[in-house]
């Protein structure tokens, strides 16, 4: 009996740990436990009120501080142009940016470039589009 209830205990145990964290759980020597971020994207939309562009951004994670980076580029010839950029932080798990873009946006090819940095990751990704 006592056998029994020990192996059950034991695959209980085992179990659980097998659901534990991955940031929780022991790493080798030398290296960071990365927490990570859940997601971070931007996007331009166009207020046809105002008749101007504005810069969206959304990064959510856990809660620890961020600092949230959206830079607009414009492809001019064979390289980018910087167009603007905006920021926000701070300790939170959700991190959102609101802003109007202070240019004059014509046809072209244009490029996001989104940066995420926390204590314990960072992060960028580019999203190309065309007006």
């Amino acid at each position: 009996m006592r056998k029994k209830t020990f192996l059950v205990l034991l695959a209980l145990c085992m179990l659980l740990m097998s659901m534990c964290p991955v940031g929780a759980l022991a790493e080798e020597a030398g290296s960071a436990v990365t927490r990570g971020l859940a997601e971070f994207d931007a996007w331009l939309m166009y207020d046809s009120l105002e008749q101007a562009y504005y810069i969206f951004g959304h990064c959510s994670g856990e809660a620890e501080y961020k600092t949230f980076v959206v830079t607009l580029y414009k492809q001019v010839g064979g390289s980018w142009q910087f167009i603007d950029s905006a920021i926000t932080s701070g300790y939170a798990d959700v991190l959102e940016i609101h802003e109007k873009v202070n240019a004059q946006l014509t046809s072209g090819t244009y490029k996001l470039e989104m940066s995420v940095t926390t204590p314990t990751h960072s992060g960028s990704s580019p999203k190309i589009f065309t007006l």
